[in-house]
Order: structure tokens, then C-alpha cells, then sequence
């Protein structure tokens, strides 16, 4: 991971987390002996805001799946919708082997994302899996059978393959999904 010049090139080997006072310790130890800390205060009422930019600075540090759904949850919490289908979604799929994750707070992911879904909408691009697509010039992972959530209104899906490209206007409605096909048959 990068952050700030610095690389650890050593594979992290655990992850704890503990509260004290209102403060988070997450604790990452290397398989060199490197042990990093990330302290955070645990947001209260009024500092949603705060909180969300310092998961956001941790997560920049450590790639771990508790991070991701926190960061998520401050960001429904402060109607960043957008951002915390995506991190839900991102939780999902770094969690799914991860035995610090339980099956009850990956139900509670999927149970936010289907809250937030219904108030945004749902873009279902069919494309090649090593298409590069953008979403309003966006870029965009493209994971098949995972839509790209973004505000209800008109959005232009783009696409490149092999040294071709191809552009979709699709109008997304809230709580609903429509296709954008981008296909690449000659």
C-alpha cells in the first residue's frame, strides 16, 4: 500500500481494533515486524462529517474490510449515498474470505444497500469484462451483475475494447435499473 511516498512491501498478517474512551485504535503487524497504528475518535452526534474524513484517511492507510463498511455507514449516515453503495459494495467483495467479518454485518451491508438503492438508480452495463467503461466520465469497475448506482436523470455510458469504442445515453430512474449495452461485435 502507498500513502505519502512510503510503500510496505510486506504482507499484513493481522488486523485488530480496539475502543477506549471514544477512540479506535486499529493496530495492522507486518510479516517484516512492521506494526502500523491508525487512531480515530468514534463519531457522535454532529461529527459525521469529521468522522467520514478520517475513515477515509485511515482507509488511504489500510485496506481492511471494517474500515470500508465504517466508512460506508458514516457516509449513508451523512447522505453521501453514492459513495456508500459503492463502499458497501466494496466490503462485500474484500469481506467475503475474511474470518473477521461475520455473516451479520455482511447482512447488514447487504440490507443498507438495498435501503440506499431504492433512492438511487441503477445503471446494469453489459460489456466485455476487460472493457474499460466510464459513467459520465467516470471510470468505473465493471463487475458483471454489479450495477453502477449514480442520481436518478440522463447518463452517458462509454466504453473501449481492443481499440474500439462505443457510447450508451441511457435515463436512470430512482429504485429502478436500465441497461446500457456497449457492444463490440464487428
Amino acid at each position: 500500500q502507498e500513502e505519502r511516498d512510503l510503500v510496505i512491501a510486506s504482507r499484513p498478517l493481522e488486523v485488530t481494533q480496539l475502543e477506549v474512551e471514544g477512540v479506535r485504535w486499529t493496530y495492522v503487524f507486518y510479516e517484516s515486524g512492521l506494526s502500523v497504528n491508525v487512531l480515530y475518535t468514534l463519531a457522535d452526534a454532529g461529527k459525521n462529517e469529521e468522522a467520514r474524513l478520517k475513515f477515509t484517511q485511515a482507509l488511504a492507510v489500510l485496506k481492511a474490510p471494517a474500515l470500508l463498511f465504517n466508512l460506508a455507514r458514516v457516509e449513508q449516515l451523512t447522505g453521501h449515498d453514492l459513495d456508500a453503495l459503492e463502499h458497501y459494495q466494496q466490503f462485500l467483495r474484500t469481506s467475503q474470505n475474511d474470518p473477521k467479518v461475520t455473516d451479520a454485518t455482511r447482512a447488514k451491508a447487504r440490507a443498507f444497500i438495498e435501503e440506499l438503492a431504492k433512492k438511487a438508480a441503477r445503471i446494469e452495463v453489459v460489456a466485455p469484462a476487460d472493457a474499460r467503461v466510464t459513467v459520465d466520465g467516470r471510470p468505473v469497475t465493471h463487475l458483471a451483475g454489479e450495477p453502477v448506482y449514480v442520481p436518478p436523470g440522463q447518463h452517458v455510458v462509454e466504453g473501449t475494447y481492443q481499440g474500439r469504442a462505443r457510447t450508451a445515453t441511457v435515463t436512470a430512474t430512482a429504485g429502478a435499473a436500465v441497461s446500457a449495452s456497449l457492444v463490440f461485435d464487428e
